[in-house]
């Protein structure tokens, strides 16, 4: 019984070597294949992460721009503010002169 079931598996495995070989070879491809797409997920894995790194980086170069931007909008708020009150003050005292120069003609001689 032994010899028979050799000799059926024997005459299997030749009648379909063919067939037998090809799938082992189309078994190998998927691994092979499989295998080279694990390594192009790391590699991807890998960029995205340095990627993600890249774009926080222009975040905080973004914040500190604008950041830069508030600082220079608040100076010229205050250089405005300073204008301003620099010309009320030299209004107020060209009104003061001026009416002291009125009261007082003998001050212009």
């Amino acid at each position: 019984m032994e010899s028979k079931t050799n000799s059926i598996i024997g005459d299997f495995i030749i009648n379909n070597a063919k067939s037998i070989f090809t799938f082992i070879i189309f078994v190998c491809g998927l691994y092979i294949q499989y295998q080279a797409s694990m390594m192009r997920i790391d590699n991807m894995e890998k960029e995205i992460a340095q990627i993600k790194v890249q774009i926080d980086d222009q975040y905080v170069k973004l914040d500190n721009m604008k950041l830069d931007k508030a600082v220079f909008e608040a100076t010229m708020r205050s250089f405005t503010d300073m204008s301003t009150d620099i010309r009320q003050i030299r209004d107020r005292l060209e009104d003061i002169l001026g009416d002291h120069q009125r009261h007082n003609p003998q001050a212009n001689r």
